[in-house]
């Protein structure tokens, strides 16, 4: 009796300071409205949740207004049920007037919010489900179009005024739609061409006013990211300090001498002695690592050495995998062992020496804690060619910047099954990307334009290639190393 009392009182005082979640708990879990002594509390606490769930629905607050009828439901006695159906009817009646006014507002987001409060509440309703249905369709025209799929985008429109002839702001979006429609290709078409004239100052350009209509435009990013990268290196080659003569830079070294001198013997055989390593660490005639860019998809960074070592992104690192991130300079090791890769972290013991963890097997899906917030995801989903994919799960990327680092073993494919080592949206056709006689070639159906050429059959992929097929356009920066 005593621990009753002592209840009611906290929830009287509660009341009254106006805590009427606080007090809903404790009449909720003592069940109070179903015993004499706290059914005058739980009956005042159901008039004061109400009083403000009209209030809160004329705010048009409607969040906080449910989450009060879900108090008053929980400590009603049985002579208020009544009441509280009531009331519980009206806020359904505001809520989907109130979703049905955003959509024809053209706001989805304020309507769809609106219909979850229902749906999250088990409220069902055919208007609701109507409304839900038309603001996808209205949530897939915004998304295709920041994308710059504005085709896509008019049949969405098309189909949604087919559901709902009464949005009437949807004939002026269809119309500016068709508009920006032929301006973009127009657009599209010049950037595909000063990429392949490797026109990166035009190309900047045109993706910048690509990216005004469509923000999110993926082949307008990453030429954009290209232009920066083209823009770095060349700076990087203008201004490249030669350690043995630090006070000279590329052109005043130009301007001073015309022609080479032939090096000595000696100094061959010490440059040769510098780029050897060990026996996993190169493959000759191969590209070790290059950028894979490809229109609309994305850029990936392809390592094609057994062993590669990833680490801290700093001039002059030579790491297979440089991460823009707080890492060690050497951090861990990849090694292709026949299909399956092997990984060991690297420990600095002091600056001269590094102690070697064990070599652990990488499965499907597992995820790589790093330090300070850096993580990926190892993947190899395909069956075929030895190959796997990192991608990373913090915000971190390489340098150069890609969307994913591609671990080549004898084969890469690309295509839209999800299960590809490149996932690429709607292609209807596969490319297969592999090793053959200390060379990589890209083979894909039908006739190809390789850097201004028709071509027909497999293609040499190489530094600076440019490849053009029937839906796809692709091309390949070797990278010597990040310098």
């Amino acid at each position: 009796m005593f621990s009753s009392f002592k209840t009611l009182r906290k929830a009287k005082q509660l009341i009254r300071k106006g805590d009427l979640e606080g007090a809903s708990r404790i009449v909720a879990e003592a069940n109070l409205a179903n015993q004499p002594l706290g059914q005058r509390v739980a009956s005042q606490l159901t008039d004061r949740l109400l009083e403000r769930v009209g209030r809160f629905s004329y705010q048009g607050r409607l969040d906080l207004a449910w989450q009060h009828m879900s108090f008053a439901s929980d400590v009603a006695n049985k002579r208020q049920f009544d009441e509280v159906s009531r009331e519980s009817n009206n806020l359904v009646e505001k809520t989907i007037d109130q979703a049905e006014a955003s959509l024809l507002a053209g706001d989805h987001v304020a309507s769809d919010l609106c219909l979850k409060l229902l749906s999250d509440r088990g409220i069902r309703d055919r208007r609701a489900d109507a409304m839900g249905q038309a603001c996808q369709l209205l949530k897939q025209v915004d998304e295709l179009s920041v994308a710059g799929r504005l085709r896509d985008a008019l049949v969405s429109i098309r189909e949604l005024q087919e559901l709902r002839p009464d949005m009437q702001f949807l004939t002026q979006k269809a119309s500016h739609l068709k508009e920006q429609s032929g301006h973009l290709e127009e657009l599209t078409h010049q950037l595909r061409f000063a990429i392949n004239q490797s026109a990166w100052v035009g190309a900047r350009s045109v993706s910048e006013q690509i990216l005004e209509i469509a923000p999110a435009n993926q082949m307008a990013l990453d030429a954009r990211r290209r232009c920066d990268r083209q823009q770095v290196n060349q700076q990087k080659s203008i201004f490249y300090v030669d350690a043995a003569n630090p006070h000279e830079t590329t052109i005043e070294r130009n301007i001073r001498s015309t022609h080479r001198v032939a090096p000595s013997t000696d100094e061959v055989a010490k440059g040769e002695a510098n780029v050897s390593g060990p026996e996993l660490r190169t493959e000759k005639g191969v590209m070790q690592s290059f950028m894979l860019w490809i229109d609309g998809v994305g850029g990936f960074l392809v390592c094609t050495n057994p062993l590669v070592t990833l680490g801290r992104a700093v001039p002059n690192c030579e790491i297979d995998i440089p991460v823009q991130g707080d890492l060690r300079r050497r951090h861990l090791e990849l090694k292709r062992l026949g299909g399956q890769f092997l990984i060991r972290h690297l420990h600095p013991e002091n600056d001269d020496s590094q102690r070697l963890e064990d070599w652990d097997l990488l499965n499907d899906g597992q995820t790589i804690d790093l330090q300070h917030g850096v993580g990926l995801r190892f993947l190899q989903t395909h069956p075929l060619g030895n190959s796997a994919r990192l991608e990373f799960t913090s915000r971190h990327r390489t340098e150069p910047w890609s969307d994913a680092i591609l671990l080549m073993g004898d084969a890469l494919v690309l295509g839209s099954d999800p299960t590809n080592h490149i996932v690429c949206g709607d292609w209807t056709q596969k490319l297969m990307i592999f090793r053959k006689a200390d060379e990589i070639f890209l083979r894909a159906a039908g006739t190809l334009d390789v850097n201004g050429s028709s071509h027909m059959g497999d293609v040499l992929l190489q530094d600076k290639a440019r490849i053009v097929g029937g839906e796809f356009a692709i091309s390949c920066e070797e990278v010597r190393g990040f310098q």
